[in-house]
Formats: structure tokens, sequence, C-alpha cells
């Protein structure tokens, strides 16, 4: 009896259910940008390259989530990936504050046994407490005070071009709308799914990958052509 279930060998999930492998018709920038992703930040390559074959096969469900899932990922993890003695990773404040809340005391049995609120102006905590709560707020602090992770990026690829040029906060500012753009999309909404128009995420993803390309090795453009590769999707 023929099975109910569609079989699929390995390289057609690699090229998408029912779908041509798109790739041969890669224009040879993205060929490059994906050989310099396996090359120089391989953990992060088979994201890229699933997000061009998620691109090109727009009845895929769930496409804009894990396209925008991708692009934010990969904007947020480069840096950390080409420069690994960059010092990075988020403040855990859900850990953190799960071991303050194990010994935080209760300020209703303190009023209890001190006569109430207006009996005193301060609260007395163990200094193991103490020194948690100080180590959460100074993590919090050197956090905020720490560039973006786009303006470490920029500092980082910056390093390629020959003149030393200061990154242009402009350029990290549209790069960070760029990034952000995506980063609306990747949550899953309680209501309806957002609708995406089409040509506006083609156009975002081809300004991620231009910035990109352009510090890639010898195909270094330039801050000049950077401006214009950032401030094409907000034409």
């Amino acid at each position: 009896m023929a099975s109910d279930h569609l079989e699929l060998d390995s390289n057609q999930w690699k090229r998408g259910i029912g779908s041509p492998s798109p790739l041969r018709n890669w224009p040879p920038k993205r060929h490059q940008l994906l050989n310099w992703f396996r090359s120089r930040a391989a953990p992060l390559a088979e994201a890229y390259e699933g997000a061009i074959c998620l691109l090109e096969q727009e009845d895929f469900p769930g496409r804009v989530h894990f396209i925008s899932h991708a692009v934010r990922d990969i904007a947020d993890r480069l840096v950390f990936v080409l420069d690994p003695q960059l010092e990075g990773g988020r403040v855990q404040y859900e850990n953190e504050m799960d071991k303050i809340e194990k010994l935080w005391p209760k300020l209703q049995t303190i009023e209890e046994t001190t006569g109430g609120p207006a009996a005193q102006d301060a609260v007395r905590i163990d200094y193991g407490l103490a020194l948690r709560i100080d180590s959460l707020v100074g993590a919090h602090r050197k956090r905020r005070q720490r560039p973006s992770n786009s303006e470490l990026l920029f500092q980082y690829l910056m390093r390629q071009e020959p003149s030393r040029a200061e990154v242009s906060q402009r350029l990290v500012s549209d790069f960070k709308k760029m990034r952000d753009w995506f980063m609306d999309l990747t949550h899953l909404r309680r209501d309806k799914t957002p609708t995406v128009d089409e040509y506006e995420l083609r156009a975002q993803f081809s300004k991620f990958e231009g910035v990109l390309h352009s510090f890639v090795g010898d195909f270094f453009t330039g801050t000049a052509e950077l401006d214009e590769i950032l401030q094409q999707a907000n034409q």
C-alpha cells in the first residue's frame, strides 16, 4: 500500500520543498558573501543561506518571520563571531532576579516587626543580598555604557578601510533602522500576522547584503557607497 507521507531526500530539503534550487540564479555578490560567511563567520553561514532560500519561496509558511529572525540574529551576533575576544552577552536579568528573590525580605514582615512603615526610613538587608543587587546594577550600567552591537560591528569592519575613517553615526543609525525593521517582524503576534510588502522586504534584505558585502575583502567600497546602499530603502 502506498505511503500517505511525501518522502523528500536531503537535497530537496536544502533547496526547499518542491522548489528548484535558486543557487544558479544568485548574483555573483551573493555567492561571494556566502563564501565569506563560510570562511570568516561559519556559525552564521547557514542562517544567511537559509534566509536567501526563503526569500525566493514566497509561498513558504512563516517565511517573513524566519527571514527576519535570521537577519536580526546575524546583525546582532556577527561582530562577536568575527572578534571572539570581544565581550558580549546580555545581562541575564531573570536569572539574577531569581537569586535576589530568594533572599529578599518581605516588607510586610519587616513592617510588622518594626511598628509599621512610619517607624523607619530605611530597611536593613543581608550583606550577601546587597552584593547581588550591586552586581546586577553594575552589569546593567556597564551594558548601557557599551556601544550597540551595530556600532561594534561597524568599528570592527572599518578596520579593513585603508584610511581608517571614523565610524559614521548616520551609517550606524541607518543600519540599526534596517535591523529594527526585521526585528519588528521576528515576534509572533497574538492576533494576526502583519502584512509585509514584498518589494520592501526584498529592498531591506538587499540593503542588509549590500552593507556586509561592502566590507568583504577586496570588495570593500568605502563609506560613500555604503551611504548610498543604506539610503536606498529609505527613499
